[in-house]
């Protein structure tokens, strides 16, 4: 059923090669969504708790977008992607606590 929602929400996404601004909005929000939820489940079960695993896999993914954008050569504006990277995280905590609590 999870993977059902998030392949309906990927096809009825308007991202398409000629909007670039909504296509790395997915692009961003898809990718920390998946990071944040992975190091999130890493993190349980190696025995950390709940909350501290929410931490850490908040901080991790925001970390891995930030270095990803310092590799980036024409960077101008790092408040917009950083944004969208921390809508990818806030999506897959509530995925998290919809589904586990």
């Amino acid at each position: 059923m999870k993977f059902r929602l998030l392949i309906l929400l990927m096809l009825c996404s308007q991202a398409k090669a000629n909007e670039n601004d909504i296509l790395h909005l997915t692009a961003h929000v898809g990718a920390s969504y998946i990071i944040n939820t992975i190091v999130y489940g890493v993190s349980t079960k190696m025995g950390m708790s709940k909350s501290a695993a929410f931490i850490v896999s908040a901080a991790a993914t925001l970390a891995v977008g930030a270095l990803y954008k310092f590799g980036e050569p024409e960077v101008l504006d790092w408040r917009r992607p950083m944004l969208e990277n921390a809508i990818g995280v806030v999506g897959s905590d509530a995925t998290i606590v919809l589904f586990k609590f």
